[in-house]
């Protein structure tokens, strides 16, 4: 009889309703199953590579974003790939949202589906001001600076409350910041004579296979996946099968800036604004004039003196 690993952030409120939806599907479908709580300590990466060395068939993951990166950092750590069915229950649920997932009840439908799809996985190594190295992974987006300030002014109660919303009560405070000064250099797929000048949504590609940017931002963001909640668009063409990743470098500082940004989001506005410069990459490396927060999907790593990026093309299985 195959064998189950559920693992569950137990901090949410939906969590034990999820996983009461979840057990009563296994057990009406004749599916043995174990339940592993996330902790401090233990967030969901041992958690999927004991999954992986034990030979689950299969991992439900019942929490946020972090949750989530946490176990794809664990099976990609793992001696086999195991997929994943995402139920979740965080304050934004990004991945979820950019698979096309709803939260709420869990349906048998899905959870037992066999459809599964391969998606990308941003690889990043940041060295700290210690010097320092540490390797992790990420879904959604890896940004330093404002964002990741914003990240760390977001408390659990505020999260609690606003949930998604949590992010722009954090953020427009933050708004009027002088920034960051920063170096970033990339590199990228040119486009070849003949190529399709335009993606599916209609974007521009990027002809230049390398570059560099120094000067002071808001933030430098790179983008695994695009969309937020409401409808917004923080990456013009990034998503979770493209092969490769979106860099965002925003200067926006003036409230006109902000408002173009806003538009552009929202997609009232058919051309990036100036505080807006995007690049398709397959490769990025940024450093910080002064040590700099970072954030990986929301969870923010302190005191970063280097960033570099890379992509793990089609490496976590992913049921939909």
């Amino acid at each position: 009889m195959e064998h189950w690993v559920i693992i569950v952030n137990p901090v949410h409120r939906d969590s034990a309703l999820r996983v009461a939806e979840v057990t009563a599907v296994l057990e009406r479908a004749g599916v043995a199953w174990s339940l592993q709580p996330t902790t401090a300590v233990r967030e969901g990466g041992p958690q999927a590579a004991g999954a992986s060395a034990g030979g689950a068939a299969r991992l439900v993951v019942i929490g946020g974003d972090g949750t989530v990166r946490a176990v794809a950092a664990g099976l990609l750590a793992g001696v086999r790939p195991v997929p994943v069915v995402v139920v979740p229950a965080g304050t934004a649920n990004l991945l979820a949202l950019n698979l096309g997932l709803q939260p709420g009840s869990v349906s048998a439908r899905r959870l037992l589906a066999s459809t599964t799809r391969a998606v990308d996985v941003g690889r990043v190594r940041l060295t700290n001001r210690r010097g320092h190295v540490i390797d992790d992974v990420f879904l959604i987006a890896a940004g330093m600076g404002e964002d990741a300030r914003t990240a760390m002014a977001m408390s659990p109660r505020l999260k609690r409350v606003a949930g998604w919303l949590s992010y722009p009560v954090a953020g427009i405070p933050r708004l009027g910041s002088s920034g960051n000064r920063l170096s970033a250099s990339w590199t990228g797929r040119p486009t070849s004579v003949g190529e399709e000048q335009q993606d599916q949504a209609g974007a521009p590609r990027d002809a230049a296979a390398s570059g560099r940017f120094d000067g002071r931002v808001w933030s430098a963001l790179v983008g695994n996946a695009g969309r937020i909640p409401a409808g917004i668009r923080v990456f013009r063409r990034a998503h979770l099968t493209s092969g490769d990743l979106e860099l965002l470098i925003c200067t926006a500082r003036t409230p006109l800036d902000w408002v173009q940004v806003g538009l552009r989001g929202f997609g009232m506005l058919r051309r990036d604004p100036a505080p807006l410069a995007y690049r398709q990459v397959e490769a990025v490396v940024i450093e910080p004039e002064a040590p700099a927060p970072v954030q990986l999907d929301g969870d923010v790593i302190p005191d970063v003196v280097r960033m570099e990026v890379t992509l793990l093309p089609h490496a976590l299985s992913v049921v939909v």
